[in-house]
């Protein structure tokens, strides 16, 4: 069987504390997936410590980096990631988004992978896989409750203002197929932050193509600050509004 080439996108902004220690785990859990190439690559915003250096000096086999010129915004690193793998000669057929900072786990990439790899019928592979905190087997460590709150109440929000039935909105540990970033591509996605997240589960859902959950164990990084702000949150609650409106309009027309 020719192994299945999957690619795990990584974009990074001064993770040199965990990213190399990232990337080994990545290395380690290939191994016990025989059946398919893991590919990574890393998108680094020109970090200031050394990032770049330690991911690159990893020597992983199918390691690939691109280095943008300055710091442009998670959503446009996955968009820029998600042409570069359409683009490719690998052919990818999956996509995998994950956080360097350690709090997506590497270990749990075979979950994603045999989600999207062990359905005899192609109709019926999902398009997108969300990695979920809030659902029966689901976990979060070290958050404090005020953090549960956020992100839980965010997506309750999002779920009710999009009627969106999808339980984890904002988690960033997920898989693509490639027709569904082929779709993605052909759309102008307004996202730069964290609301990218919910924006492409939006397009994807309102496709029609086939969406599904699994649980994940998220744990909060123990080494660098979160990127996550105020301002953040407030720019995503300003663009949910905003997509909450346009779709009463479009439906009630």
């Amino acid at each position: 069987m020719t192994p299945v080439p999957v690619l795990v996108i990584i974009p990074t902004y001064n993770e040199a504390g965990m990213i190399g220690e990232v990337i080994s785990r990545i290395e380690h859990t290939a191994r016990s997936l025989p059946n398919v190439t893991l590919h990574i690559l890393q998108i680094d915003d020109s970090s200031t410590d050394e990032s770049a250096e330690i991911a690159s000096s990893q020597n992983y086999r199918y390691f690939h980096q691109i280095i943008r010129p300055g710091k442009f915004g998670l959503g446009t690193a996955y968009l820029f990631g998600f042409r570069w793998a359409l683009a490719a000669p690998e052919n990818f057929q999956f996509i995998i988004q994950m956080d360097g900072d350690g709090s997506h786990l590497p270990e749990q990439l075979p979950d994603f992978i045999a989600a999207a790899t062990t359905i005899q019928n192609p109709a019926l592979v999902p398009d997108l896989i969300i990695g979920t905190r809030w659902m029966s087997g689901g976990e979060v460590s070290h958050w404090p409750l005020y953090r549960r709150f956020i992100s839980q109440a965010g997506t309750k929000y999002a779920q009710l203002a999009l009627k969106l039935p999808l339980r984890d909105l904002t988690s960033g540990y997920r898989l693509f197929s490639r027709r569904a970033i082929q779709g993605l591509s052909e759309h102008d996605l307004a996202s730069k932050g964290y609301s990218f997240q919910i924006e492409t589960a939006m397009k994807i859902v309102d496709s029609g193509a086939q969406v599904q959950e699994i649980p994940i164990h998220f744990e909060e990084r123990t080494i660098g600050r979160s990127k996550m702000s105020g301002s953040i949150a407030l720019e995503a609650w300003r663009r949910i509004t905003i997509w909450g409106i346009q779709r009463r309009i479009v439906y009630r027309r």
